[in-house]
């Protein structure tokens, strides 16, 4: 299974929350959209159900206490509503237990031997974009409204999102804690990932670093 302890899928109320916005350009490229569940000490929950003061589990294997959540609405792709889209994720295709729906901007952590190999690192942040065509996942024009969720920490912390793909979360002020790679490098670490060739040629090597 693609879960990560014996604990089921939580039933739940909806809860509504504060500051929620319907800017289809304010805070919709980064967070989690509506349904992704998170993991908490009593099971695992819908991101929109969380509140100031709930606990997620997160990578390094504590449970850290959300300090901010903001709730912004992505209208539907229009002439007047231009819109990037979202990233869909299929079940499984990042150890997700279920299809996935990220904002187009929205920073994911990979690990890989190729980027321990490229950047002496073995794990990254990645743009949710730059999957696009990995794995099945595909760019979605939504028909209907989405809502977004961006929650914060104290600390900049990864948490795992339906299970699997590993999020990252702020908490106000970036660092170097966590690499990060831009849209291109993105895209060229993941085609030598998906490569079947098994190891980095010389050639390959030169393009991930132009």
């Amino acid at each position: 299974m693609f879960t990560r302890n014996q604990t089921a899928f939580a039933e739940y109320e909806r809860v509504i929350l504060s500051q929620e916005t319907t800017n289809s350009e304010a805070f919709t490229k980064t967070g989690m959209t509506a349904g992704t569940l998170l993991e908490t000490p009593h099971g695992w929950y819908p991101v929109e159900q969380l509140n100031v003061g709930d606990r997620i589990a997160t990578l390094d294997g504590d449970m850290a206490r959300v300090i901010a959540t903001r709730h912004d609405f992505a209208e539907p792709v229009s002439m007047g509503t231009p819109s990037d889209g979202f990233i869909h994720v299929p079940g499984g295709a990042l150890e997700n237990c279920s299809d996935l729906l990220l904002p187009v901007e929205q920073l994911v952590q990979i690990e890989s031997p190729e980027a321990e190999k490229l950047l002496g690192e073995p794990s990254v942040l990645v743009p949710a974009q730059a999957f696009e065509g990995y794995r099945g996942i595909s760019r979605q024009f939504p028909k209907q409204r989405v809502e977004v969720i961006n929650i914060q920490f104290e600390d900049e912390e990864i948490v795992f999102a339906n299970s699997g793909v590993r999020i990252y979360c702020g908490s106000g002020m970036e660092s170097d804690y966590f690499s990060r790679l831009d849209a291109k490098q993105s895209r060229a670490l993941l085609q030598l990932m998906n490569s079947e060739l098994g190891f980095l040629s010389p050639i390959a090597e030169a393009r991930f670093a132009a």
